[in-house]
């Protein structure tokens, strides 16, 4: 009888969150005195967030130690804010994490309080920008610094294309026909930044994406929340694939049928690995005339950055050299490895399939 009560509690705590346990256990700790601020790092996307929020995971003791809390509430286990910024639009789920989080920031033992997802870039751009800052207002924070790295549009569009070609995110859809609809989308309204900025309780934060910061971007985050790593190293996050994955991903995704849930998850790991394993340079497809699709975005990216700066992008991130690396269909050995490729990730997909 008692193995079957333990038994039912340990399963009941399985279905809670680490994050609301370890926030509701803070709700009996002493919190720090004085004014809180929060950090919010906001993105951009493809700039080193998640080898980022792997490491503020892994570092949240040293972190604490000087002076800098790590939010538990909201947090999954790869380090990232996400369901935090998700909540803020849910209901009742929004109003349970709206008073743990409450409870957090009012026990934190340091007045200065990181928080890191990229769907805060993605509510700001989209409009939502000011309900986030509300709710981390509403829930004790004095102020809220958005921390932010601004890249080159070229690269973020390059860089966007192949995560979401990887992903089968795009049903197959060529990466000129993406640049189109890319340059004309939400990616690059900014202006919701400077809406923000613009309240008092809020500072805002723009720090270029360089080359130099793209080598070193967990010593360029440190140096912005003003911590020292007490080490840095880790794991490369979200490898890229080279020419000839994406373009095989690509004409699976073209090819359609594929499944929803967790299972289109598993088949794009399975294919994804087959296309890491060719060993190629990653995906790099950004000349004169691809660069000429983005105009809007080149527009909107450089008045963002001479708001914030007072000079246009080009001056301080410059411009991302890079060998360019394309699918030829021209070229016999690159044709017939691609051939192999996809013979491999179709029968991976026949697999999974028939499975079930």
């Amino acid at each position: 009888m008692l193995s079957r009560i333990g038994g039912a509690a340990a399963a009941a705590r399985a279905l809670v969150p680490g994050w609301m346990r370890t926030a509701v256990r803070m709700a009996a700790t002493a919190g720090g005195d004085g004014p809180r601020e929060i950090i919010l790092h906001c993105g951009e996307h493809k700039t080193g967030t998640t080898s980022i929020q792997a490491l503020i995971l892994r570092e949240r003791k040293d972190l604490a130690r000087q002076g800098v809390h790590v939010l538990c509430v909201g947090q999954g286990s790869n380090g990232a804010h996400h369901r935090l910024i998700q909540a803020f639009d849910r209901r009742p789920f929004g109003a349970v994490t709206a008073k743990l989080l409450a409870i957090e920031i009012r026990r934190a033992p340091g007045r200065t309080i990181l928080v890191s997802s990229e769907l805060a870039k993605t509510a700001i751009v989209h409009g939502r920008g000011q309900q986030v800052i509300d709710a981390f207002r509403a829930a004790g924070a004095d102020r809220v610094r958005l921390l932010f790295y601004l890249r080159s549009p070229f690269a973020l569009a390059n860089a966007a294309y192949a995560e979401r070609t990887g992903s089968l995110d795009l049903g197959g859809a060529p990466f000129v026909d993406f640049l189109r609809v890319h340059d004309a989308g939400p990616a690059y309204a900014y202006e919701g930044f400077l809406d923000l900025a613009a309240r008092d309780d809020v500072d805002l934060e723009v720090r270029p994406y360089s080359a130099l910061v793209r080598r070193s971007i967990a010593e360029d985050f440190g140096d912005a929340i003003g911590i020292t790593w007490r080490r840095c190293d880790g794991p490369r996050r979200n490898r890229s694939l080279g020419p000839i994955g994406l373009e095989a991903m690509r004409r699976i995704a073209a090819e359609g049928g594929l499944p929803d849930g967790a299972r289109r998850v598993r088949l794009y790991m399975r294919l994804r690995a087959i296309g890491l394993a060719l060993g190629e340079a990653p995906f790099w497809q950004m000349d004169a005339a691809h660069q000429a699709l983005l105009t809007t975005a080149d527009h909107r990216t450089d008045a963002f950055a001479r708001a914030v700066w007072g000079h246009g992008w080009r001056e301080t991130i410059g411009e991302e050299e890079r060998p360019l690396n394309v699918f030829d269909p021209a070229d016999p050995r690159q044709q017939d490895m691609l051939e192999r490729t996809l013979a491999q990730m179709r029968r991976a997909r026949a697999d999974l399939l028939g499975a079930g």
